[in-house]
């Protein structure tokens, strides 16, 4: 959700935001009923804006705590600058990962790639 809550953030009224889910692998762990399979499945979240961007230098920031960015300074932002350093961390120390690209002036695009576990019914396999 902190990745969404910056893009909405750092992107003006009239620009667009867009989220993306792409599910990248599934693995049937175990057969629980005749109703219900139990699945890890890997999925990538995409958080698409036409903000303000980031810079180089800002990027190299992005992740550390505290780490506020200057872009876009003029409007009045709150926040601490530990959410995306959090964010990456729990992600990460679960086995996902978080990448970003951005060009100042354009927007910014954060890929959230972690594995999680469903259950699914036997209409999902046809």
């Amino acid at each position: 959700m902190n990745f969404l809550s910056n893009a909405l953030k750092f992107t003006d009224k009239h620009s667009r935001i867009t989220v993306l889910v792409k599910v990248l692998e599934s693995q049937v762990t175990k057969e629980i009923d005749a109703e219900n399979t139990e699945m890890y499945i890997s999925l990538q979240l995409s958080i698409l804006d036409t903000g303000v961007g980031i810079s180089q230098e800002g990027l190299s920031n992005l992740f550390i705590d505290f780490g506020k960015l200057e872009e876009g300074s003029s409007r009045n932002r709150q926040g601490t600058g530990l959410g995306l350093s959090i964010c990456k961390n729990i992600i990460e120390r679960m086995g996902g990962s978080v990448s970003v690209k951005s060009t100042l002036g354009k927007g910014t695009e954060f890929k959230v790639i972690f594995k999680t576990k469903c259950r699914v019914t036997p209409d999902y396999f046809e």
